[in-house]
This record gives C-alpha cells, sequence and structure tokens, in this order.
C-alpha cells in the first residue's frame, strides 16, 4: 500500500510547487489524494453498494440469534425476504434444519444447491448461522455463502455464553460485519463477470433520484429500515402460513353400543355403519404472522367442518320389518392455536389449541315407523388439545390429541338418569409437499365418547326406569384424503 501511495503524493507535490501553490494549501491537497489514493487502493473498504444477503439461522434460539445478526448487518447491505428464499431452497431440495448436510461428505452438495437458491432470487450471498449449545456455552458458526462461486465464500464461530450477554452480541456481531465486508470487497473482480450487473457510473444517475423517475431516491439507512420492517417469513410453508385452507374427502363410520345390567329392558338399540361419504373443509388464520413479535404471530384461529353425504340407515321397526332413515353425521370445531418449532427453524413443529366442537349424529323420524330409541346425540364440548408435525423431507408425519370436557350430549343423556359423558380425539396421518404452498394429506381421525349413568329399577316391584343400563361407549372414525393451500 505504502509503495503505490508514494508515487502519487511525489507527483502532487512537483506540480503544487511548480504553479507556487501556498504551503497550507499544498498539504491539504496531499492529505486529500492519500486518502483517496487509500481508498481506491483498499478493496476492503472500498465496499460496492446495494448488495442483497439472505439469512437462515438453524439450531436452538433461533429466532435470538437472527435478531441480532440481522442487526448486525452493515449498512449498504439489504438482508432478502426470508419467506421467497426457503421457498427457493425448499425447490432446491434443501430442508431446515440442515442436520448432517453441512458436514464434510455432504457439504458440496447442499452448498450448490444454495448457491442455486440464492442466484434464483437474486440475492449475492447466503449467511447460514448453524446454532448449538451446551450447558455453558452456545457456539454460533457462521458460513458465507457467495453466490457467484466458492472464491467468496467464508467461515467463521462465535463462542457466547448460554445467557446472551452484550459481549456476546459484540462478538457476533463484529463476525458478521467482517465476513460482509470482506464479502463485499472481494466481489470487485466477480462484478466484472457477465452474470453480475455492472453498477452505474456516477454521471448515469443522479444519488438523489431514480434514473427512470427523477423521484428522490432512498437512503441506505431507509433501505434498511423498509427490509427490516418487511415480511420475514416463509411464504408457502407450514409453520409460517398466514392462512392455510385444506378441502378433504373420504369415508366415516359409526359404533354405538351398551353395557346393559342383566334386569334391564331390552330397548336399547346399538347402532353401526361405515362407510359413509364425507366431505370436510379445515382452515388455519395467523392474523399477524408478518409481526416481528415472535409470540403473536404465532397465535391463529382454527376451524374445522365435515357433514356426511347420502347416509340411510335402515332400522328395525317397533312394528316388523326394517326402514331405511335419513340419517346426517357433522363436526364443527373453532378456537385459538399457538404454534411453535422444536428444534429451531424446520424442526418439529408443535401446537397447543383450545376450541368450541360441536358433534351430531341424526335421524330424520318424521313421516317414518322408526324406532324412538334411536342413539341420536348431539355433543357440545370444550376441547383443549395438541399437534405435532415431523418434517423428513418432502414428507411429514402429522398427529394430534385433544381431551373432550362434554357441556351437553343430546337424546341418549337425556334417557337415562345420572348421566356423565367424557370424551377424546386422536388422529394420524401424513403430508406431502407437491410444491412450496400446495401439500396433499391422507388422513384418519376418531373420536369416542363414554357414558356412565345410574339407573334405578326394584326387580320385586318390576318398577323403575325405562332405559336402565351401566354405559355406553359412541365410537366415530373415519379417513379422508385432503389438498392443501399453504399461505
Amino acid at each position: 500500500m505504502t509503495a503505490k501511495l508514494r508515487p502519487v503524493r511525489g507527483r502532487l507535490d512537483s506540480l503544487m510547487r511548480a504553479t507556487r501553490v501556498p504551503r497550507i494549501v499544498r498539504l491539504l491537497l496531499s492529505l486529500t489524494a492519500l486518502a483517496t489514493a487509500f481508498f481506491c487502493f483498499t478493496p476492503t473498504i472500498a465496499m460496492a453498494k446495494g448488495k442483497t444477503v439472505a439469512l437462515v439461522v438453524d439450531g436452538p434460539d433461533a429466532e435470538t440469534v437472527r435478531a441480532a445478526i440481522a442487526d448486525a448487518v452493515p449498512h449498504g447491505t439489504t438482508v432478502a425476504d426470508a419467506g421467497t428464499f426457503k421457498s427457493a431452497l425448499v425447490e432446491e431440495g434443501v430442508r431446515i434444519p440442515f442436520g448432517k448436510t453441512l458436514d464434510a461428505g455432504a457439504r458440496d452438495r447442499t452448498v450448490a444447491r444454495v448457491r442455486k437458491a440464492a442466484a434464483a432470487v437474486g440475492v449475492d450471498g447466503t449467511l447460514i448461522a448453524l446454532v448449538t449449545r451446551t450447558h455453558k456455552e452456545r457456539h454460533v458458526r457462521l458460513l458465507l455463502v457467495a453466490t457467484p462461486g466458492p472464491s467468496g465464500d467464508l467461515e467463521d464461530e462465535v463462542v457466547q455464553s448460554a445467557k446472551p450477554t452484550k459481549d456476546d452480541q459484540e462478538k457476533l456481531a463484529s463476525s458478521v460485519g467482517t465476513a460482509l465486508v470482506d464479502y463485499r470487497g472481494s466481489r470487485a473482480e466477480s462484478d466484472k463477470t457477465p452474470t453480475a450487473k455492472p453498477a452505474p457510473a456516477a454521471d448515469e444517475a443522479s444519488p438523489a433520484s431514480t434514473p427512470d423517475t427523477g423521484a428522490p431516491a432512498a437512503s441506505e439507512g431507509q433501505q434498511r429500515a423498509d427490509t427490516e420492517s418487511g415480511p420475514e417469513r416463509p411464504h408457502g410453508i407450514v409453520g409460517h402460513d398466514l392462512v392455510e385452507l385444506a378441502l378433504g374427502a373420504g369415508a366415516i363410520g359409526r359404533h354405538f353400543g351398551y353395557s346393559v345390567v342383566p334386569s334391564s329392558s331390552l330397548n336399547l338399540r346399538p347402532y353401526t355403519v361405515f362407510p359413509a361419504a364425507a366431505v370436510s373443509v379445515q382452515g388455519e388464520l395467523y392474523p399477524l404472522a408478518d409481526s416481528h413479535s415472535p409470540v403473536l404471530r404465532d397465535i391463529g384461529f382454527i376451524g374445522y367442518y365435515s357433514r356426511s353425504l347420502f347416509l340411510q340407515s335402515n332400522v328395525d321397526s317397533d312394528a316388523g320389518g326394517t326402514v331405511s332413515i335419513g340419517t346426517t353425521a357433522t363436526s364443527l370445531l373453532g378456537g385459538l392455536r399457538w404454534r411453535t418449532m422444536l428444534g429451531g427453524e424446520g424442526g418439529t413443529q408443535l401446537g397447543i389449541s383450545v376450541s368450541y366442537t360441536l358433534q351430531s349424529f341424526s335421524f330424520n323420524t318424521q313421516g317414518t315407523a322408526a324406532p324412538t330409541d334411536l342413539p341420536s346425540v348431539n355433543y357440545q364440548a370444550i376441547r383443549p388439545g395438541v399437534d405435532v408435525r415431523v418434517p423428513i423431507g418432502k414428507l411429514s408425519l402429522l398427529a394430534q390429541a385433544g381431551f373432550r370436557a362434554c357441556l351437553s350430549a343430546g337424546d341418549v343423556a337425556l334417557r337415562f338418569r345420572g348421566t356423565t359423558t367424557t370424551g377424546f380425539d386422536a388422529s394420524g396421518g401424513l403430508a406431502f409437499l407437491l410444491t412450496p404452498g400446495w401439500e396433499v394429506r391422507a388422513l384418519a381421525d376418531y373420536e369416542g365418547y363414554f357414558y356412565s349413568f345410574s339407573p334405578q329399577y326394584d326387580e320385586n316391584a318390576m318398577t323403575g326406569d325405562a332405559y336402565r343400563a351401566q354405559s355406553a361407549i359412541d365410537h366415530n372414525y373415519g379417513g379422508r384424503i385432503a389438498l392443501a393451500a399453504i399461505f
């Protein structure tokens, strides 16, 4: 550097002496020339403006680390929309968490795919942060993947205490800032390649206006603020969605039976049907999914509705023979759900919900000779529930369970003395990602309701309640295929 600056300063001094410029002016001009030459010959400092990097954080405390890294990004570097970039990663077959895909054996292949995803969305580089924890420390491994090629890649590791401190944040900020400064400086030669867009010359556009409209251009600070205030969630990815809607079709079944005491009456009929066609619609809405609040953006509304189609029940008539009765099975659920990811971005997804449920099974006996003791029900319940989603590549395992605290149960409960009713539900299945924003699901459901009764009956006097049983159980089950759209 010194060797490059001496000829510049010597020629300038000779010129000024020949023109008899005052000494103080010569000194100021010399300092100006030295500073100009210094910035011209130092690529690390003379950084190209307007670079864009994508940010991916994997591991525990991902949100905290992501926020710290985003704050450490130097002015003049824009952080790309996380949702768009993660959708591009999925398109290239890159799943988060990375697991062992960034270890020695699979690293080159994974980095090549990351590079392709970055090129597809037009970012200059990808900053990957891999977070691991021990009892006393948190390790943040930083990997900068340059889009033009491996010559611009950088790697560093920051060791922090288990509980973040100000010093830890400063160490992380220093590492991120240094990596991006070095990266932006190393792009001086890659910008000359045909694939890079040359920056406009100083005389081609005014720094205070855009080339097309003449409107005032946003400053670097304004651009950074706009980027940070914009949405960061991945679009089309379950667990970050704003809206999810699934339409399904399948079959349902039911079995209702009693446990009867020996002396009870014989007017308690079991009921069984399978299969019966049914359709369903399920939705989720997270109004604050684009919020920067890590709690509010994951609280949303959930809903579910299903109904049987063309269901007829053939039952024995009191007058003899059988009669066909129109039958309708419906299920309705609505409530609130909170979601989170265990183990960081792309890990197992956990949901906790509380909802109000309605489930009915009714018989249209009007104008028929049907018996009056059919197991018609109308359950209303409060349902606390939990659900999990375990991603395995493009396939995900789904499971959920809930307890149903029944508020009412309908006709069956009203026929007996001392009725108590409780229930629970469970479901499981698979989801296959067709493309970001669309997946197909295969699901199996079960809802069970359990009755206990306290009938009264005097065997000697042959008097007591008309309906006498100790308990009853109502099994409802089904399976369906659903197509889900995720936004």
